[in-house]
């Protein structure tokens, strides 16, 4: 005798009393179900969970509207990094009074000074710019991960809507039963301790509703920090496809329509181990300049308040180009001055930090090449989980089903009332089990998504 375990078990465990009892009009369907278990699961209606994908990708947070922000000044520094240039102008007036205190005679006078500069340098600093790049990619890296957040939050939140309307139903007729049962017991003339019973279920009753109103509430609250509330669904054909069916929200499905799934290179969390790679190389190359801290060409020509200066030089290994216009009132010095200057620097510490430096760029070269051995694996497990989660979603939506089709045919051959209610009680529980497997499938799809830094297609999700 052959055992199965696993989903598929489980699966033909629904799917059997399916075929038996459908067999007088889906012969050949039978034999196609067998043999293909995903059949079913495919023919399954995807809304409302396909619709909760739509507005959940036309929402937007406060979190992503300021990780956006971040993102764009982190591009603007990089700019202002890779340009190197910068420009100060400064005006500097004073007012000053003046009086010499051993001349009885003098009164003293008011004088003015105004220093006006404009000075404009180039920096060519290889570790600014890799320092904007790291900057730039955490937080591009950051975005995505509230992209995803959000994702994830604005789908359970829908789900738990749905949860707290059939909740808070429930907690309604169950308080309307026991009210209605307190007082048709007094009017029946029941006695003070039946009615105190049932005043006590009343009460709880009561209660229940109350908690049930709350927790809706506070997830309608949640939905609306999630812009859920003011959101407009996307209007992506994929989305809101009428053809829309279950085996459409599977990771494969999902993989191939709307998500960017970058190769490991591509991943943000290589990407950015490899700028601290660079940022690691360009610090040991730079560690020789720790010694010759600075050399420099200088000169300047002044002539009645008006100065032009200009410099070049070499600062921390960082090539400087500067220069810059000055004008002083009541200077009249008129002259040339040129120069060259050195900074040396040596302490004891200097060998120490030479070796650290490229050892660090060991320690980063490292780090690199285990995230790309280890990535392989980690996508592939989550996403063995992501699909195994799909899977008993898609079973327990299947049992859903099967369990509405029961309900459904017994009330139409006037079954007895307790097994129609033995039949509803099933439907309700079962309802509310296929939420949940959904909200697990969530859970592992957006922790498959992060794992291997998804990322969506503009070109699905920006059809209007």
């Amino acid at each position: 005798m052959r055992t199965y375990h696993g989903p598929l078990a489980l699966l033909a465990l629904v799917t059997v009393p399916l075929l038996v009892w459908q067999a007088s009009t889906v012969a050949e369907a039978q034999g196609s179900v067998a043999t293909d278990p995903l059949t079913l699961l495919a023919a399954l209606p995807a809304d409302p969970y396909l619709a909760d994908l739509a507005l959940a990708f036309g929402a937007t947070s406060d979190a992503v509207r300021e990780r956006q922000a971040a993102v764009t000044t982190a591009r603007t520094n990089l700019a202002r990094a890779i340009t190197g240039l910068t420009v100060v102008a400064q005006a500097a007036p004073s007012l000053e009074f003046e009086r010499d205190l051993t001349k009885p005679s003098d009164q003293g006078a008011w004088e003015t000074d105004i220093d006006l500069s404009v000075d404009a340098t180039y920096r060519r600093d290889a570790q600014a710019i890799v320092r904007a790049r790291i900057a730039l990619a955490t937080a591009e890296s950051r975005l995505r991960d509230q992209l995803r957040a959000d994702l994830q939050r604005a789908l359970l939140a829908l789900s738990a809507e749905r949860l707290d309307s059939r909740s808070l139903q429930d907690a309604e007729n169950a308080a309307a039963e026991t009210l209605a049962a307190w007082i048709a017991a007094e009017q029946d003339g029941a006695t003070e301790r039946e009615l105190l019973s049932l005043r006590v279920a009343a009460e709880l009753a009561a209660n229940a509703l109350e908690r049930a109103h709350a927790e809706a509430l506070a997830d309608a609250l949640a939905s609306e920090r999630l812009g859920l509330r003011g959101s407009a669904p996307l209007s992506s054909a994929w989305l809101t496809g009428a053809t829309g069916a279950l085996s459409d929200l599977s990771p494969s499905a999902l993989r191939s329509r709307i998500l960017t799934v970058p190769t490991p290179e591509q991943h943000s969390q290589a990407a950015l181990l490899l700028l601290q790679l660079n940022l690691a190389t360009a610090r040991a190359n730079a560690s020789a300049f720790t010694v010759v801290r600075e050399i420099e060409v200088y000169g300047a020509y002044e002539n009645t308040g008006f100065e032009v200066d200009g410099r070049i030089a070499l600062v921390t290994g960082v090539p400087l180009v500067g220069a810059g216009v000055s004008w002083t009132n009541g200077d009249d010095d008129v002259g040339f001055t040129v120069g060259i200057g050195a900074t040396l620097r040596l302490t004891d510490s200097t060998a120490r930090d030479a070796a650290a430096a490229t050892q660090a760029v060991s320690d980063a070269q490292a780090d690199y090449a285990a995230f790309l051995d280890g990535q392989v694996d980690a996508e592939l497990r989550a996403r063995r989980a992501a699909d195994l989660e799909y899977e008993e979603f898609g079973l327990a939506r299947l049992q859903l089903q099967l369990l509405e089709e029961e309900l459904e045919t017994a009330a139409a051959a006037g079954t007895t009332d307790r097994e129609v209610q033995r039949l509803t009680t099933a439907v309700r529980r079962s309802q509310d089990a296929t939420e949940r497997a959904w909200q697990r499938y969530v859970r592992s799809l957006v922790s498959y998504l992060g794992i291997v830094d998804a990322t969506w297609r503009a070109d699905v999700l920006e059809e209007r």
